[in-house]
């Protein structure tokens, strides 16, 4: 299953007259995504994979770590290595599944992941920002899920839609962006819903995604979307812990 996370890109104003708070917003921002060697996230995820035509479900929960572990030369950006591990309960051994990279360039932050860069967060982020979160690809781009074939990144826009307080995992972090990845979008044959929540000083808390279609020939719209889709996938990911 190729599961690809989504890019956020903000559109950063520059003001002649508010040139001292530049700085300030661009810090604020940066601070929830932090950057460090040794900074390392990790998650519980749930999730579900729609399989022969809807006929069958594969639900799994596995454990995701997410670390730093290098940071690369480079003039014009901050560049790091995101060591990627899984394992399928607490008790067993993190396999390394994946080398992406994760970057501060100016007044953005960008992860790579399979190959497609996302622009996850971008200064200034604050409630109302709105942008298009796939700028660095073609978000017509067909991807294999579930072997069936979708365009999963359709919905090219994103909103900050609240701030404030939020509990994950029984943690609660005062200072969160909530942010509705790609927005949501729904017609007779395709859903797709993302939001993630990232925390001041830690990063990511909370994605959840489900990207779900339905064959117009085959399509009972009287049923509810997880009921009637027929090829995609939901998923969860909650933060269990944050270390650096």
């Amino acid at each position: 299953m190729r599961l690809i996370y989504i890019g956020i890109a903000v559109l950063f104003i520059f003001s002649a007259c508010r040139e001292e708070s530049i700085p300030s917003n661009l810090e604020e921002s940066n601070s929830f995504y932090p950057l460090q060697i040794g900074n390392t996230w990790i998650y519980a995820v749930d999730s579900t994979l729609y399989l022969q035509g809807g006929i069958s479900r594969d639900t799994s929960t596995t454990f995701v770590k997410e670390q730093i572990t290098e940071q690369l030369q480079s003039n014009l950006t901050e560049d790091y290595v995101l060591t990627r591990s899984l394992r399928k309960s607490e008790n067993d051994p993190w396999q390394v599944t994946d080398i992406w990279t994760v970057s501060r360039n100016g007044n953005r932050i960008t992860k790579t992941e399979e190959n497609l860069e996302f622009v996850k967060l971008q200064a200034p982020v604050q409630e109302g920002s709105t942008w298009a979160p796939y700028a660095l690809f073609d978000n017509m781009i067909d991807v294999t899920i579930g072997g069936e074939i979708m365009t999963p990144y359709t919905n090219n826009e994103a909103i900050v839609n609240t701030t404030g307080s939020r509990i994950v995992e029984g943690v609660s972090y005062d200072e969160v962006v909530s942010i509705a990845v790609g927005s949501e979008f729904n017609n007779s044959i395709s859903f797709r819903d993302r939001n993630e929540w990232y925390a001041k000083d830690v990063g990511l808390i909370y994605k959840n995604e489900v990207v779900l279609d339905c064959r117009s020939s085959d399509c009972d719209s009287s049923l509810p979307w997880l009921d009637r889709a027929k090829q995609g996938y939901t998923m969860e990911m909650r933060l269990l812990s944050y270390s650096n």
